[in-house]
């Protein structure tokens, strides 16, 4: 199939799939979210994203990933979520797909455990991302679809947001094709 082919067969799937995000809105997907986080995690979650913000993406690993490993036993499956989550998030933006692709993998465990779609979607974008950064579109294309699938179609902003983002990482990954 010639590139032009493939990006305008990507464009059209991306397109139904909009189409179809806007007029099904599934009742199982309309979850109330639980951010229970307990007060052990909240500052180093907190103390992560300083550091992040400063471009510390070592320091900030380093903290979350001591933290799993000392803490383990004590953090309640939401504070892992996050946990893993937040260092899936450090290791995309420091180009580090393996140890992303682990830490997207535990966390959408967790968010399984927990039976919180809207986690395991951002978990699957996550690896999506992961796959796309390895230039494996069609893998990094199924786990966007599965987010899509997972998050929920709430019509207010936080949840538009994340559902464009990840329609926007799906088309990015369909131009990699």
């Amino acid at each position: 199939m010639s590139s032009k082919l493939r990006i305008l067969s990507g464009i059209l799937s991306i397109f139904i799939l909009i189409l179809q995000a806007c007029g099904n809105a599934k009742e199982d997907n309309k979850q109330v979210i639980k951010d229970t986080i307990s007060y052990s995690a909240l500052p180093i979650l907190k103390n992560a994203a300083v550091l992040m913000d400063s471009a510390k993406l070592n320091e900030a690993s380093a903290l979350i990933r001591n933290t799993i490993t000392t803490q383990e036993q004590s953090l309640n499956l939401t504070d892992k979520y996050y946990l893993y989550s937040f260092e899936a998030e450090i290791l995309y933006y420091s180009a580090l797909s393996e140890p992303g692709i682990n830490s997207s993998l535990k966390a959408r465990e967790i968010a399984r455990k927990i039976k919180n779609k809207s986690f395991e979607g951002s978990s699957e974008n996550f690896l999506g991302l992961f796959y796309m950064n390895k230039k494996k579109y069609e893998i990094a294309n199924q786990h966007f679809r599965v987010a899509l699938r997972l998050l929920p179609e709430h019509n207010d902003i936080q949840w538009l947001s994340r559902r464009f983002h990840v329609f926007g990482n799906l088309g990015e990954s369909y131009l990699g094709l």
